[in-house]
Parts: structure tokens; C-alpha cells; sequence
């Protein structure tokens, strides 16, 4: 049980349904609560609440967390756009794939994969033999063609497997970040990484763990334009403190 402080604005998933916020169905479970905020359009409905909670809190910044939000659904926006590029340029849209794990659903949502099957259906629970053989059978069938599997989790019990299944069916695995770690400083950083990450291995058949996987023309270009966005934003930024300052 976590303690807040009796004046902390606390919010959770039902304040984000109110801006669109919505926890999509997987094989086996109704509501994928897993990384739920890895779909774009939900970390915009994320962002939006937490806007009107700090316009609600502090009103004479208003103008400033409304621009910065701004900002942040063009980037967003933008990312939608090059998950659905990617979609229609590979003809992805309804595929049918395995997610390793939950949480990986929503970069497969958000390319229109059609999610049939995961491996870890929850804490230490796997899928068993029987639904093993029908993954395989309907890859063999031409009905699931990829594997979305998290880098971090390749060395762990979801990669042994999905590694396996490629082993004796030839599948191919897409390989995602799932996790804020590493060099990613801003959610819009993170999902531009997966993006020409994703890309590069669709383009190439299927994934290779290393950096050299990645199209790095592609990953450059976007790390680029949000380094440009990035200097946009921080004129803003100070131009709206030097406002905020003279009126103090």
C-alpha cells in the first residue's frame, strides 16, 4: 500500500479513461492492464489529464501546460503516423502474431497486428502443450507470422520459448523495447527508437538483438527532428518563465 501526502493529487487509470484512455482485450485476458500507456493514444489521454489536474492547481500557468501538451500530441501524433506507414508499407494490418508477453500488445495494436496468442498469460503462468502445438500448426498455416518479443526478456523463460518456436517453425521474431531504460530520456524518444527499430527488422525478415539491427538512417533522422523539437521547446519554455517570472 502506497502512502501519499494528504494534499497529493493522486491519478490512476480512471481519471485517464476520461480523455480516451482504454485497456485493450489479449487472448486470455479482457482488460490488458500491461504497459497500457505504450499506446500513443493513450499516453495522450495520460498527458491531457494530468494537464487539467496541474491547470486545475495552478491556473495562471495554464497557457504554459497547454503549449507543452501541444507539443507532445504533434510528436505523438507523428509517431502514430510512421506506426501506421510501417502497417500499410508491409501490409501488417491484421497479421497474425504471438506476443511473448502482455505488455507487448500495444506495440502490436499499434502496427494492427491481429494479437492471436501470449505466451506468459500471467505470474509464472505459461502457456502449456496443447496450446503450444496450435501456435505452431497455425504458424505452419500461415495464420501467425511473427513473434513480439521484449530485447530484455530474450535470456528469460518468454525468450527461451519464443525462441524455440522459432527454432521449429521458422516464425520470425520482432524483437520491441518495453522499458524506459537505457538513453531514452522522454517517452516520444522511446517510441521513436521502437519505431526504426521495428521497422528495420520488418524491412529485413526478422530481428537481430544487436544495434546493428537497426536502420540506423531512420534512427538518426528521427533522433534529429526531435533534437530540433527539443530546442523549439526549450525557446518556449523560456520564453514562458521569463513571462512567469516578470509577473511574480
Amino acid at each position: 500500500m502506497r502512502n501519499y501526502a494528504s494534499s497529493a493529487i493522486v491519478l490512476d487509470f480512471v481519471n485517464y479513461t476520461k480523455f480516451g484512455a482504454v485497456m485493450l482485450a489479449i487472448p486470455g485476458l479482457e482488460h490488458n492492464f500491461h504497459g497500457y500507456w505504450i499506446y500513443p493514444d493513450n499516453s495522450l489521454a495520460i498527458a491531457k489529464a494530468v494537464v487539467v489536474e496541474l491547470t486545475s492547481a495552478l491556473p495562471q500557468y495554464k497557457s504554459v501546460f497547454e503549449s507543452n501538451y501541444k507539443m507532445f500530441e504533434k510528436r505523438i501524433n507523428s509517431i502514430k503516423a510512421e506506426f501506421q506507414s510501417i502497417s500499410k508499407r508491409y501490409v501488417l494490418n491484421n497479421t497474425g502474431v504471438v506476443i511473448a508477453v502482455p505488455g507487448a500488445a500495444y506495440f502490436a495494436f499499434s502496427l494492427g497486428f491481429n494479437v492471436c496468442a501470449t505466451i506468459v498469460k500471467g505470474p509464472n503462468r505459461f502457456i502449456n502443450i496443447t496450446e503450444l502445438s496450435e501456435i505452431e500448426k497455425n504458424i505452419r498455416d500461415g495464420l501467425i507470422k511473427y513473434v513480439v518479443l521484449p530485447v530484455s526478456l530474450t535470456e528469460a523463460k518468454p525468450g527461451e520459448i519464443s525462441n524455440q518456436l522459432s527454432r521449429d517453425t521458422g516464425v520470425t521474431i520482432l524483437y520491441v523495447k518495453l522499458f524506459l531504460i537505457g538513453n531514452f530520456e522522454t517517452y516520444s524518444d522511446f517510441m521513436s527508437y521502437n519505431v526504426g527499430y521495428i521497422e528495420s527488422q520488418v524491412a529485413h525478415g526478422g530481428g537481430d538483438i544487436s544495434a546493428s539491427s537497426v536502420n540506423f538512417f531512420l534512427y538518426y533522422f528521427i533522433i534529429g527532428l526531435l533534437t530540433l523539437i527539443s530546442i523549439a521547446e526549450g525557446l518556449i519554455i523560456f520564453k514562458y518563465r521569463r513571462i512567469v517570472e516578470e509577473a511574480v
